[in-house]
């Protein structure tokens, strides 16, 4: 945390997820004191809109091709790209992160530092949403409850844009299933797409320091979004 801490309050903070964009974000992204990256490794082939450097990765370790990716293959980009501090999306105090993520993030704790995402951020946003928040939905209220000086978000978009062609398994998938596929309402603990979307809008409405690349407020600006599937 004291890590976390020094990487992100009164910072200049990029947070990228795997959201397409068409915006050339480079020379944004790497101007930034710290870049944070969401879910599996995806961006070198279009460091034009997603930028280079990476220095905090928040993924779900789930060691699943359509979540957090291969956890082996994750090590070995992070270690490549000199990572400096690992988050886990998810808080310690579950039975399932218990059960099948500990095992995983113990084994990358012994070539990075991690820490989990507090418990109250995941409450919080699953008390608003009636829903567990996605990993890079987790990502953003974190790092903004850890107030950063100015972050600027590129891929966070709860689906709207889908996901960008590199990144693992996940192209055969269009909106309105993907959505579906998750079960929203069914059980607290499913992810509701929609519901974080509209508390994302809100952020944009009423967060001065938090700025979303153009391709992200095309969607806010556009009512037909508001619901997916």
């Amino acid at each position: 945390d004291e890590l976390f801490r020094e990487l992100v309050v009164g910072k200049q903070v990029a947070l990228i997820g795997p959201g397409r964009t068409p915006t050339q974000n480079l020379e944004i992204i790497e101007e930034c004191d710290t870049v944070v990256r969401c879910g599996a490794w995806f961006h070198k082939k279009d460091t034009m809109s997603y930028g280079v450097r990476t220095d905090i990765v928040y993924n779900v370790f789930d060691n699943c091709l359509k979540a957090g990716g291969d956890a082996n293959d994750n090590l070995r980009n992070w270690k490549s790209e000199g990572v400096k501090l690992l988050c886990c999306s998810l808080s310690n105090n579950t039975d399932y992160y218990n059960s099948k993520i500990k095992p995983i993030v113990n084994a990358a704790k012994n070539h990075f530092p991690v820490r989990n995402v507090n418990s109250t951020i995941n409450d919080f946003v699953g008390v608003l949403c009636n829903s567990s928040p996605n990993s890079g939905f987790s990502a953003l209220v974190d790092i903004i409850a850890n107030k950063p000086k100015h972050l600027y978000v590129v891929g966070i978009d709860c689906f709207r844009s889908m996901f960008n062609p590199n990144y693992p398994r996940m192209t055969e998938f269009d909106h309105s299933d993907f959505i579906k596929n998750m079960r929203p309402g069914e059980k607290i603990t499913n992810h509701d797409p929609n519901k974080q979307y509209a508390l994302l809008k809100c952020m944009y409405q009423n967060i001065p320091f938090v700025e979303f690349d153009p391709h992200i407020v095309s969607f806010f600006e556009n009512p037909e979004y508001d619901r997916i599937g």
